[in-house]
């Protein structure tokens, strides 16, 4: 394999030129990553080498030479096992989709370029290789049929990324190509580049080492007649799940930054993995409160012209500012919070609206107040115009109060359960229980090999669970509230709940009261009152491998007796 150095002849003297006499631009936005590639071939000995652009300098990601050889750089795989390199439709290029479109392009090459009787006939071992497949994908672009190069159609974005590009957008992108390349070669030794240190939302680690002793379904009383289809005692049912992020997709999915902007973030099911279940009877005590939050909020009439201002002309009131800084790097201080807010009146109505303002008692007093605070404060005397309107005419500007939405809440539960197991086998089954919440709830450490207390660099989530009231054939109650999936944030174990020490045979407590208290992961929204829930309906399904995390809320009739109509949340 030919060494770096022998291809010198091809190293790349600028963007946006005409290669050097001898060698082709085949193409020069090969790879659509948001960086400039040039793909060149030089028709006497049917090297082909592919550059990428970084900093001022060219890196080689593929070459190949007249004895058939060819080879990718260490930089190449790198970008090719992180998924980093996509053709222009965005598909994401392997190691042999890249191979098949270079060696598709080189064909196209040595059959476009005309070559004069002094020249040497086209070596293209690299299209001839036997050991590579026939299949070809791609089209060069960029070769006349005479083999002159093409200047290729460039969007305005896409302009900006090129050397000749003199916009401010163009200069700030070599600025910063420039820094990369310095802190590369400079700071990281040439070794490890920027890009190393992205992270690509996939992480090493394990967690659930112990998952396994809680895995099953567990009931009490044990001969509960639980799920029955004739008949049954109502009852709470409490499934386990492995947690997995609801919002990765929105932060590690390239090219959704639009989506996401314009439409919001989009969140999954958090439930990952079927653990366990857990039947219980009804709590003696259920409740559920509903919140959100809301708060005062104020603007009185001159913060609301100037705002109305603003809407109709904001590079009015962009200038407006300008003037005060301007003012303020001048050395006038406070003049220059005077002279922009002199200038945001001027924008409001012109100097024939301000006289309008100022020939109106009330306004003007509103107005006149204002601009004294303001000159008052250029002599270091803090008075708010709130302060002079009051205490000198016992009036204050109307703040025109408001309670405004801000934001939604997270709701929480207690429920508890005294159990009193009445033989061995009950007891172990109490046990297992008090297990199952105990051991769900705690935090995860990364599977090792050094079992208990071991080194753990990274903690995981802990399990998490869904609550559900059920009654006859297993189909929720419909008259109880609907619990989204929760958090255990404590589980508290009474084992006197008598007040006094009582046990059977080897010491198992007669009488246990568990007390949890969970907090649902997500905020109730009016959305979540629907039947048809998608690809996010609950099941509780021990198989599901893709679990749905929401509950079906029926009533499509409420004037029909015989229609099911949940509360709801």
């Amino acid at each position: 394999m030919a060494e770096l150095k022998d291809l010198i002849d091809l190293e790349p003297t600028g963007f946006g030129q005409k290669p050097k006499k001898g060698t082709y631009i085949l193409n020069k936005n090969y790879v659509n990553d948001g960086r400039n590639y040039e793909l060149r071939y030089a028709p006497e000995n049917g090297t082909l080498v592919l550059y990428r652009k970084f900093g001022n300098s060219y890196k080689v990601l593929f070459q190949s030479t007249a004895d058939g050889k060819y080879q990718f750089s260490v930089e190449a795989d790198t970008l090719l096992t992180a998924n980093l390199l996509k053709a222009s439709d965005g598909t994401i290029l392997t190691r042999d989709t890249l191979y098949q479109r270079l060696r598709s392009d080189a064909k196209k090459a040595s059959e476009s370029i005309k070559l004069t009787d002094n020249k040497k006939t086209v070596v293209n071992p690299i299209v001839n290789n036997p050991t590579t497949p026939d299949t070809l994908v791609g089209v060069a672009d960029g070769l006349s049929e005479d083999g002159e190069y093409i200047e290729p159609e460039t969007t305005e974005g896409e302009a900006s990324k090129d050397n000749n590009d003199t916009s401010l957008l163009g200069e700030a992108d070599r600025l910063v190509e420039k820094v990369i390349s310095k802190i590369e070669s400079e700071i990281l030794g040439g070794k490890i580049k920027l890009d190393d240190f992205l992270l690509k939302g996939n992480l090493d680690v394990k967690f659930g080492a112990v998952d396994d002793a809680i895995r099953g379904t567990f009931k009490y009383p044990k001969d509960a007649t639980y799920n029955n289809t004739d008949f049954t005692q109502d009852y709470i049912q409490i499934v386990q799940y492995s947690y997995k992020p609801p919002y990765k997709e929105n932060i590690f999915t390239k090219g959704d930054a639009v989506n996401i902007l314009t439409q919001g973030s989009q969140r999954t099911s958090p439930l990952k993995k079927y653990i366990g279940m857990v039947k219980l009877p009804m709590p003696n005590s259920i409740s559920d409160s509903n919140s959100v939050n809301w708060g005062e909020d104020q603007m009185n009439d001159l913060n609301t012209a100037i705002l109305n201002s603003f809407a109709s002309a904001p590079r009015d009131v962009l200038k407006s500012a300008a003037v005060g800084g301007l003012a303020s790097a001048l050395g006038l201080g406070g003049a220059g919070r005077l002279a922009t807010f002199l200038a945001l009146l001027n924008n409001a109505g012109g100097a024939k609206g301000i006289q309008t303002i100022l020939g109106n008692q009330n306004s003007g007093a509103l107005v006149k107040t204002a601009i004294s605070s303001r000159i008052l404060a250029m002599a270091g005397i803090q008075v708010s115009p709130e302060s002079i309107l009051a205490r000198g005419f016992g009036v204050v500007p109307n703040s025109n109060m408001e309670l405004l939405f801000n934001s939604p809440t997270l709701r929480s539960f207690q429920f508890s359960w005294k159990l009193s197991p009445r033989d061995s086998d009950e007891a172990l089954e109490v046990n297992k229980i008090i297990r199952f919440f105990k051991q769900g709830m705690a935090v995860k450490k990364q599977i090792g090999k050094s079992g208990a207390g071991g080194r753990s660099l990274f903690l995981g989530t802990p399990n998490i669970f869904k609550l559900n009231f059920k009654t006859q054939g297993g189909s929720d109650i419909s008259g109880v509230n609907k619990i989204k999936a929760c958090a255990i944030k404590s589980c508290s174990v009474n084992y006197t709940p008598e007040q006094i020490w009582a046990s059977y045979e080897r010491g198992q407590p007669v009488s246990i009261q568990i007390s949890l208290t969970v907090q649902e992961l997500e905020p109730i929204y009016d959305t979540d009152y629907q039947e048809d829930t998608g690809d996010r309906l609950f099941t509780g399904a021990a198989n599901s491998t893709s679990p749905g995390d929401l509950d079906s809320i029926r009533g499509k009739d409420p004037n029909n007796p015989k229609s099911i109509y949940d509360v709801g949340y």
